[in-house]
């Protein structure tokens, strides 16, 4: 199983009157080659399931595991490894560097120290790089910062930033919600592709239009997950 979750709890404000259960008691899979959809309002709890499931968000209890590894059993250098090595995160807001273009906001996360027999030359990280801005369409966006770019080339570019290095899982939050039909059409499309290629793909949203690309739909709502629907 590449990610499973098993009762997962997380609580702010815990033992204060302000107490709130952000996810109550939620468990879940994701096996390789899947795409699943999680939907829910604003508030519901969906970015931070995202965040406890990416190894960024301890739980106050229950269990998650990345392919047979629990993220949180380790120390944060291992922890901070493993996110490396497993898995792409893609966010609403960007997070782009404003200095940098195009072409060297994909290549970034290249620059930063790999775990033993991960690396990569910058040549193959180049050639990389250049496939998936021609992929996403933004090759003459290459040299081009984010400020000069639309909310769709600005998202096509997070999407290419986090499929650098070919990760088994790709965690995304809200990916579509700011972008017109095409561009959503780009990156649901380009998700659905990396399942077909063996990657796990775990998007959380409120974009009723991921649901026609998931292989499997889940509804969260004040932290619970409520039903499940599979595509016929």
């Amino acid at each position: 199983m590449l990610l499973q979750a098993k009762q997962a709890v997380k609580r702010f404000s815990s033992g204060t009157p302000n107490e709130v259960i952000a996810v109550k008691d939620i468990s879940l899979d994701l096996s390789a080659g899947e795409f699943l959809a999680i939907h829910g309002p604003s508030g519901g709890g969906k970015s931070t399931l995202l965040l406890i499931l990416g190894g960024l968000l301890r739980p106050d209890s229950g269990t998650i595991e990345i392919n047979g590894r629990q993220p949180y059993a380790l120390s944060a250098e291992d922890r901070a490894s493993l996110r490396a090595t497993e898995i792409g995160f893609v966010f609403q807001q960007f997070h782009l560097i404003p200095y940098l273009t195009v072409i060297e906001n994909v290549i970034a996360p290249g620059l930063a120290p790999r775990p033993a027999g991960k690396e990569s030359s910058h040549t193959e990280l180049h050639q990389r790089a250049v496939e998936l801005i021609e992929k996403f369409g933004l090759a003459a966006r290459a040299d081009h910062k984010p400020g000069e770019l639309s909310t769709g080339e600005r998202q096509r570019t997070a999407l290419a930033r986090a499929l650098l290095f070919k990760p088994p899982l790709l965690l995304a939050d809200e990916p579509t919600g700011n972008l017109d039909d095409e561009n959503a059409r780009i990156v649901l499309t380009a998700m659905k592709e990396y399942c077909a290629e063996g990657g796990g793909v775990l998007l959380v949203t409120h974009d009723a239009r991921a649901s026609e690309y998931a292989d499997r739909t889940l509804t969260i709502r004040d932290g619970q997950l409520q039903a499940e629907n599979v595509p016929a």
